[in-house]
């Protein structure tokens, strides 16, 4: 019977502890907690002792300490090569552009990306495998919330929420 108490003044004083932490525990429930109990001679079976609690803490959502943390900025890209469109949500990093995660993408899921840099930074030669033509007029072309970009893919920098879309599609004279 010593055994069992011992457990009992253990699971106490882990409830007081739990308690006077403040913070954030809650402990819900403990359902059949199965203490291992040695047996003696001549003493009666070991029975699985039901210790159930229900302990809730305060928290205090305005405490100068409490750390809250910002939810992961996203943003959304989609790649139209004319006949399939491919949808990612994904993180960034701040000054991320649009070349540089387009970039971190081809690689993490394993997609063609060629494209050549300039003075004017970096021009995308070709995509999922699908190469610019110039006799036809068609090249990969990106927008930003449905605005085709006034800058290049290298020089945008991504804000939250932004929708990036690439499409492969004949240029425009305007």
């Amino acid at each position: 019977m010593g055994i069992i108490k011992k457990y009992q003044l253990v699971f106490l004083i882990a409830l007081i502890l739990v308690v006077a932490a403040g913070g954030s525990f809650i402990v819900k429930k403990i359902n059949e907690v199965k203490l291992p109990v040695t047996q003696e001679k001549n003493q009666t079976p070991a029975v699985p002792i039901d210790l159930t609690a229900e302990v809730t803490a305060p928290v205090d959502n305005t405490s100068p300490t409490a750390e809250v943390l910002p939810e992961e900025e996203k943003v959304k890209l989609i790649i139209n090569t004319g006949e399939v469109k491919y949808e990612f949500t994904v993180p960034f990093e701040k000054d991320s552009t649009v070349f540089s995660l387009l970039k971190k993408l081809s690689v993490e899921n394993n997609f063609t990306l060629d494209y050549r840099e300039s003075g004017l930074g970096v021009f995308i030669e070709e995509v999922y495998g699908i190469k610019n033509n110039g006799t036809e007029n068609k090249y990969w072309l990106y927008k930003v919330n449905g605005q085709l970009a006034n800058v290049g893919a290298s020089s945008y920098r991504i804000k939250e929420g932004d929708e990036i879309t690439w499409n492969y599609e004949e240029a425009k004279v305007f």
